[in-house]
């Protein structure tokens, strides 16, 4: 898939309504695959620490992604930490542990929470 400025930006820098800002294009099928299934993504190792480190395989598990984040080469709290974690939850390999009231939830910094590993998690971690 070739991707052009105008498949991923809505609109140029000043322009009224887009602002340049990046959106994901319309015609995007596997788009979003690509982040994780990529054997050397920060997703992909993010994900393999887990697996090492927590759940060993068991689907279910409950994991605590910042304390594998070092042993991925990840530094929790970092962009690079928070967007590998966004794209295992968005991938649906990572699911928000529904045991942890959203009141708390809101009171604690993004990917400090449990989470919960999902079957996708496994089959992901097949393909890598």
């Amino acid at each position: 898939m070739r991707l052009t400025p105008g498949d991923c930006y809505d609109g140029g820098v000043g322009q009224r309504g887009g602002g340049g800002y990046p959106i994901l294009p319309r015609h995007n099928r596997g788009w979003e695959r690509l982040m994780v299934t990529y054997p050397g993504s920060d997703a992909a190792r993010l994900l393999r620490s887990i697996n090492a480190q927590q759940a060993h395989g068991h689907v279910g598990s409950m994991v605590f992604p910042f304390a594998a984040a070092r042993t991925a080469g990840l530094e929790p709290g970092t962009e690079r930490y928070e967007e590998a974690l966004w794209a295992l939850v968005w991938e649906g390999a990572l699911a928000v542990d529904e045991h942890v009231p959203p009141e708390v939830a809101a009171m604690v910094p993004f990917g400090r929470l449990p989470y919960r590993l999902a079957p996708r998690a496994v089959r992901l971690l097949e393909r890598t």
